[in-house]
């Protein structure tokens, strides 16, 4: 059975979590946060938010790199990918649970709100002339937020998303925090510092 392409546009909720898995893969995980704006009744100022939507987004080899080093919390970002089903057995209760999430293929701001620059970025090994895997050296480490490949003791404690193994069993964005990123402007902002969207009036994002 084929893969269900998606493609959704939202703010992001936390900064992307990058995890280099024991086999040097990297696998970045995010969650966005999106909804449905609509002018409230009977104003022309007023916008009202429905049909909220929070998703897992994973990234892997060079696009999760890339998105560790480029995005950070609260911005607007576009996602397209495939849905999965990612399933396991929860340790406390040993009940199976599974979550739908987005597999990510591409990632980019919405360059409707923000201006950026951009610079070629190759992370993952990489095939030389005589066949042998070469790995690339300019990988900046500080951006790697759980190293599966280095020894238990150099490893760092899980953080907001408890690494990539038990990010599925977490996917803890707090909820009250997200919320402040659906209907709230994250992107080109006026000086009082709301989002202005093209006809001035201010965005719902």
């Amino acid at each position: 059975m084929s893969n269900h392409p998606i493609t959704i546009s939202g703010n992001l909720t936390a900064d992307p979590y990058l995890t280099r898995t024991g086999n040097g893969a990297f696998v970045a995980r995010m969650r966005v946060a999106t909804n449905r704006p609509y002018k409230a009744q009977g104003s022309d100022t007023q916008w009202s938010y429905t049909d909220q939507l929070y998703i897992d987004v994973d990234a892997w080899g060079d696009l999760a790199y890339n998105c560790r080093g480029s995005l950070k919390r609260g911005m607007p970002v576009i996602v397209q990918g495939v849905l999965v089903t990612d399933s396991w057995k929860d340790p406390e209760s040993n009940q199976n649970r599974s979550t739908i999430r987005i597999r990510a293929r591409s990632v980019g701001m919405d360059l409707s709100r923000h201006m950026i620059n951009s610079a070629q970025s190759i992370v993952t090994q990489s095939v030389g002339d005589n066949g042998v895997e070469m790995p690339v050296i300019n990988i900046n480490k500080e951006l790697i937020d759980k190293d599966l490949t280095a020894p238990p003791e150099q490893q760092e404690p899980d953080s907001q998303f408890g690494g990539y193994d038990s990010a599925s069993q977490s996917g803890t964005v707090q909820e009250d925090q997200a919320r402040e990123l659906v209907g709230v402007g994250a992107g080109a902002t006026s000086s009082s510092g709301a989002a202005v969207a093209e006809d001035g009036e201010e965005a719902p994002f």
